[in-house]
């Protein structure tokens, strides 16, 4: 029987020969060539670099990404300023002032992009889960467009039958998303299993985050919101970007 190891890299099965991964593509033998420095950059990556993106591209989805999530917070937070207060806090007020489908659309559209470039990565690997990343894409589609036909008619108070009827929606939809950071966990180990899970985290921080901003005071409600998207793009960000 054939001995087998795990890569070091991605968690897959490789011959224990092998001096090369065959799914994400990374050398397992030390080369003259190469510093320790770049060995320890690689053994923090998850991915082969060949397979990320450039680090200028990917800041400029992350920031674009972000902006949306900052309008998003400061509208469902209900966080506002006044004219009098100090200027460095003035572009809260100027972010209330831009519609949330703005919002809404930067940071939906900045996650489709990011999700649509991890599908591409996990295209050189043995189990590129193609399927998956394709229904977490349409079904990202239409949470956007819900939200954003919604967001037109959307007033100030919500009944209890409106709230319930809202999630009828929307959970059926979320379901098909977290669906795929399932799979990723349940067919890879190491680091790229780590990825599932913070998938999984975020939906889930994000909608507690969201239900509990109309029960706690607004700065804390924007910060919470807020920081749940920062941090979860900022990872992926990482997780995309050459070293």
């Amino acid at each position: 029987m054939e001995r087998t190891k795990k890569c070091p890299y991605c968690g897959e099965e490789i011959m224990a020969t092998a001096k090369k991964c065959k799914h994400c593509g990374e050398w397992l033998v030390e080369s003259f060539n190469v510093t320790s420095r770049q060995q320890s950059v690689r053994r923090e990556s998850y991915f082969g670099s060949k397979y990320l993106y450039d680090k200028v591209w990917m800041n400029v989805l992350f920031w674009v990404t972000i902006a949306g999530a900052f309008i998003q917070a400061v509208h469902q937070s209900g966080l506002s300023v006044s004219e009098s207060t100090s200027s460095y806090l003035k572009f809260i007020r100027y972010a209330g002032e831009i519609p949330e489908a703005v919002g809404d659309f930067l940071c939906a559209v900045g996650e489709i992009c990011f999700i649509t470039l991890l599908m591409k990565v996990f295209s050189n690997f043995h189990k590129p889960l193609k399927g998956w990343f394709v229904t977490y894409i349409v079904f990202a589609v239409i949470f956007l467009l819900i939200s954003l036909l919604s967001g037109e008619s959307q007033d100030e108070t919500v009944s209890l039958s409106e709230a319930v009827s809202g999630l009828a929606i929307i959970i059926p939809i979320l379901i098909p998303i977290i669906l795929l950071p399932i799979m990723i966990v349940s067919n890879y180990e190491g680091n790229i299993k780590t990825l599932g899970w913070v998938m999984i985290g975020y939906t889930i921080a994000s909608i507690t985050a969201g239900l509990v901003a109309d029960y706690i005071v607004p700065i804390a409600a924007f910060l919470i919101i807020f920081l749940v998207d920062f941090f979860y793009y900022r990872y992926l960000r990482d997780t995309l970007t050459k070293n």
